[in-house]
C-alpha cells in the first residue's frame, strides 16, 4: 500500500481479520506479508478523525507474480452516520479508564471508527456505509475550544482542512437510511456572557439549523431517504436537547416529511462501559448499537426494498 498521512490512524483488514495497524506519521510503501497463495480481500480502514490534515491513499501495489483483482461489488444497502465524537468511536477501544480521563496519546491509539456503532449497523445489515463525524462539534455551538466553525460549514467538505472545499457526491452513493446524532455540544453547559445565544436563543438557533440540515439531505437524496434523529437523555443540559430534536421530528412530520424519525437515546450502558473521557468503550458502543437496530427493525421498509 502506498501511503502519505500525517495524522491518521489506520486498520490494514484482510479477509474480515484485522491484520496490522499504521500510525502516524506514515510515508511511503507498506507491505502485508504472510498470505496464502490464492484471492484475498483487503481493506484500509481510517481509525481516526483530523481536523487539520488530510491523508493521501495512493493505492495497492501487487507482488511480483501477483495482481491486482476487481474491488468486490457495491451493496445495494447504503447508510450514512452524522454525529460528533460519539459517532467517530472517540476512544471506544480503551477497555477501562478509573479516571475517566485520557492523553492524547491514548485517545489517538484507542479511537476506532471501523468499531463505531455505526460501523457496527452497517455489518449487521450488510450495507456500505459512510461516517460524517466530529468530535466536539455541535449545529451551533461546540465544545469550549475545539474549532470556530460548526458542524454544517465541515459537512459539505471532502477534505475538512481546506476552507471553501465541496465534497461531489458520486451517482452511485444514494444511502436509504441516514442516523444523525447531534447536540450534545450544543447543550453541554449554560452558554457563557461571551457567546452569542443564551439558553433562551440557543433552542430556536438549533432547531432552525437542524431543519436546514434536513433539508439539505432531502436536496441531495431525494424524498425516499429515511432520516432517524437521535435525542439526548430528558434532563441533558440546562436546555433540553431532548426536546430540542424531538420538536425537529414532529414539525417535520407535520410539514409532510413522514420519513424523518425520532429516537430519544439508545443509551450505552452505565459507568462500567465508559472509557475515554466518558465515551463508550467498545462493550457501552455495542450496547447503544443493540438499542438502534432494535429500533431501525421496527420502521416500516427503511431499506426500501435493497436487499
Amino acid at each position: 500500500m502506498l501511503l502519505n498521512n500525517e495524522s491518521n490512524y489506520s486498520d490494514v483488514i484482510i479477509d474480515g481479520q484485522k491484520h496490522m495497524q499504521i500510525n502516524p506519521p506514515s510515508s511511503g510503501i507498506f507491505w502485508v506479508h504472510g498470505l496464502s497463495d490464492g484471492a484475498h480481500t483487503i481493506k484500509l480502514t481510517k481509525r481516526s478523525e483530523s481536523l487539520s490534515s488530510y491523508g493521501r491513499f495512493g493505492g495497492f501495489i501487487p507482488v511480483t507474480g501477483g495482481q491486482i483483482l476487481a474491488a468486490p461489488a457495491a451493496r445495494q444497502r447504503q447508510v450514512e452516520f452524522i454525529g460528533d465524537s460519539f459517532v467517530a468511536g472517540y476512544g471506544n477501544e480503551l477497555i477501562s479508564s478509573v479516571a475517566r480521563l485520557c492523553s492524547k496519546e491514548e485517545l489517538n491509539s484507542t479511537t476506532n471508527a471501523n468499531k463505531s456503532y455505526g460501523a457496527m449497523i452497517a455489518q449487521q445489515y450488510n450495507a456500505d456505509y459512510q461516517i460524517n463525524a466530529i468530535g466536539g462539534l455541535g449545529l451551533v455551538r461546540n465544545w469550549p475550544g475545539v474549532s470556530e466553525l460548526k458542524y454544517p460549514e465541515y459537512y459539505d467538505r471532502a477534505l475538512l482542512n481546506v476552507a471553501g472545499d465541496v465534497w461531489q457526491k458520486p451517482d452511485s452513493w444514494h444511502p436509504q437510511l441516514v442516523v444523525i446524532k447531534l447536540g450534545t455540544n450544543d447543550f453541554a453547559g449554560t452558554p457563557g456572557p461571551n457567546e452569542p445565544y443564551t439558553a433562551i436563543t440557543l433552542v430556536p438557533a438549533f432547531k432552525s439549523t437542524y431543519h436546514d440540515l434536513i433539508a439539505k439531505l432531502r436536496s441531495r437524496y431525494g424524498p425516499a431517504t429515511n432520516i432517524v434523529v437521535i435525542g439526548g437523555s430528558p434532563d441533558w443540559g440546562p436546555v433540553n436537547l431532548y426536546t430540542a430534536t424531538q420538536a425537529v421530528v414532529d414539525a417535520e412530520n407535520v410539514a409532510g416529511d413522514t420519513r424523518v424519525y425520532f429516537l430519544a437515546n439508545p443509551g450505552s450502558g452505565d459507568n462500567s462501559t465508559l472509557g475515554c473521557n466518558w465515551h463508550p468503550n467498545l462493550i457501552g458502543t455495542e450496547y447503544f448499537a443493540a438499542g438502534l437496530k432494535a429500533y431501525l427493525d421496527g420502521l416500516p421498509d427503511i431499506w426500501n426494498g435493497a436487499l
